[in-house]
Order: structure tokens, then C-alpha cells, then sequence
């Protein structure tokens, strides 16, 4: 190694040694970035599924729950049939937009649009209009096929105050969220 350098040789050396060293920095703060950059996804991605969690755990706590009770039916002089029932909401939300539908004998009925308080019973929910059949495929499944053997399917049906939908059959309570992208046949359907 030669020890008599020229000044110019050594500010050659000098600015190859910062260069260096610059380089060596700037390595470190790119890693330094990546990994916050990373670490800010992550926390991002965290967050966006607390805020979805905390969304799901308010609906929850705010949906209605209805149930059907002292259901009767009878038959219509027309030949026709007509159920009516008391309908309970025993959830902690409202439930709006309610319809109950029933099948009896081969047709299904539903009565007029109505709204149930959290912790409210209306008696007497008739579906007796005619003029409102409602296809098998809407509401059925999963209840039996209707055989025309006398047995009564009914369904309740509901909106809560988020906008999502609900369907109530005695066996399975079913919600449809509000944006999902695929909504079954019974929660996008309004009726006549």
C-alpha cells in the first residue's frame, strides 16, 4: 500500500468512503421503511377488522328477534284459508317492515307491512290477501316442500334499523347484511 498519496487521490478516497457509507445508509433506511411500511398494513388491516367486528357486535345487540305464537287458522268462505297469529318481538331492536307469510293447503299468504317495537307483541297478524300470493321459491327454503297436506309453514320477515334483513321460520333464524353481495332470494324480494 502506498503511503504517499496525492491530495487529489486522497479526496477521491474520501468521497468514495462518504459515497459508502451514504449507500450503507440509505440501505438501512429503505429496510427501516419497508418494515414500517409493513407494519402500518398490518395495523391498518387490524383495525379494519376490530371496526367490522365492533359493527357486528352492535347489530347483533340491536336485532329484532320475532316469534309467532297462538297461531290459528281457519277457513275463508271463498274456500280459501286464513292464518292469524300473535307475533312477539323478543330481540332488543326494532323490527321494520314485517311481513308474516304463511302456507296453508297449497297457498301462500301474507299480511300487510307492519312494525314491531323491541319487547312488543301485536295480536291478531292476519294473511288473508289474496291478491298478495307469494311464490314457494322466495321464503321456503329451507321449510318442506308444501304437499298440500294441510301442514302450516309460516316465515316472518323483517328489516332492522341498519338496513340488513331477517327471516324467521321457527327452525332457522337467517340475517342477510346490508352490502352483501350475495343476498338470497328472500331478502331482496319486497313483495307485490
Amino acid at each position: 500500500m502506498r503511503v504517499d498519496l496525492t491530495p487529489s487521490e486522497l479526496a477521491s478516497y474520501a468521497v468514495a468512503g462518504g459515497t459508502a457509507v451514504l449507500a450503507i445508509s440509505t440501505w438501512r433506511s429503505n429496510v427501516a421503511s419497508r418494515n414500517a411500511s409493513r407494519a402500518a398494513l398490518a395495523q391498518s388491516i387490524a383495525t379494519e377488522e376490530m371496526v367490522r367486528e365492533i359493527r357486528t357486535d352492535r347489530e347483533l345487540g340491536w336485532q329484532p328477534i320475532l316469534v309467532a305464537t297462538e297461531i290459528r287458522r281457519r277457513k275463508r268462505y271463498d274456500e280459501g284459508y286464513e292464518v292469524s297469529a300473535t307475533i312477539a318481538n323478543v330481540g332488543r331492536g326494532p323490527a321494520l317492515r314485517c311481513r308474516y307469510v304463511t302456507q296453508y293447503a297449497g297457498t301462500w299468504n301474507m299480511s300487510p307491512i307492519f312494525v314491531l317495537k323491541a319487547g312488543k307483541t301485536l295480536k291478531n297478524v292476519t294473511t288473508s290477501d289474496e291478491q298478495s300470493r307469494v311464490p314457494w321459491e322466495v321464503f321456503a327454503a329451507p321449510l318442506t316442500r308444501p304437499d298440500g297436506n294441510g301442514r302450516l309453514n309460516h316465515v316472518l320477515l323483517c328489516s332492522d334499523i341498519f338496513g340488513n334483513r331477517c327471516r324467521f321460520t321457527g327452525e332457522i333464524n337467517e340475517t342477510s347484511r346490508r352490502g352483501d353481495v350475495n343476498q338470497p332470494d328472500w331478502a331482496t324480494w319486497n313483495g307485490p
